[in-house]
């Protein structure tokens, strides 16, 4: 699946120091997007409605319902153990995460068993030729990838008001699953 996000703003280079309070700004600025996202895309909004609980153990196996039945699909040994009154551990694959006292829910994520690839046009207001100018290019693309995904350090959180059931959305749940980029 292919989507655009944007930013408009500054993007500093991390240098030797670590730009928490900007990368925060730069995360929650690409989170209403995020949101619209979920919402609106057909393949993510059938995940969230249909295919995001799976049981931990003994795996899972799919019935396809007819397309006109609004169902949800569950795993069949899923609808085994509720019908006999039981029940199962079961994984949601679209469950938020904590992390540092905060909650985020990435799309690119280890339980999707997803990679991503990036492209990303970066456009600046400064005259042609002056590359370095604002900071070393790479180090301001680095502070890009790091605001696209969860936090990886406490300090990193600046807002842990946010809950399980109200998360930040975030594009990766961790940096290490951007598999391309241009």
């Amino acid at each position: 699946m292919r989507f655009t996000l944007t930013y408009d703003g500054s993007l500093p280079a991390s240098a030797n120091k670590p730009k928490n309070e900007d990368k925060w700004r730069i995360r929650k600025d690409f989170h209403p997007q995020i949101i619209d996202l979920w919402a609106s895309h057909p393949a993510l909004r059938h995940i969230e409605l249909n295919e995001r609980y799976f049981p931990k153990e003994h795996g899972a196996s799919l019935r396809q319902r007819h397309h006109t039945d609004p169902g949800p699909l569950l795993p069949v040994e899923d609808r085994k153990t509720r019908a006999q009154g039981g029940d199962l551990d079961i994984l949601d694959l679209c469950e938020s995460i904590e992390k540092h006292g905060a909650w985020f829910k990435p799309l690119v994520r280890q339980s999707f068993a997803l990679h991503c690839g990036l492209k990303i046009t970066f456009l600046r207001k400064e005259p042609p030729g002056n590359v370095y100018q604002g900071g070393d290019l790479d180090s301001r693309i680095k502070t890009l990838l790091d605001a696209l995904a969860m936090p990886q350090h406490v300090e990193q959180v600046l807002e842990k008001s946010s809950t399980r059931y109200a998360p930040i959305y975030c594009l990766l749940e961790d940096d290490s699953l951007v598999s391309a980029c241009q």
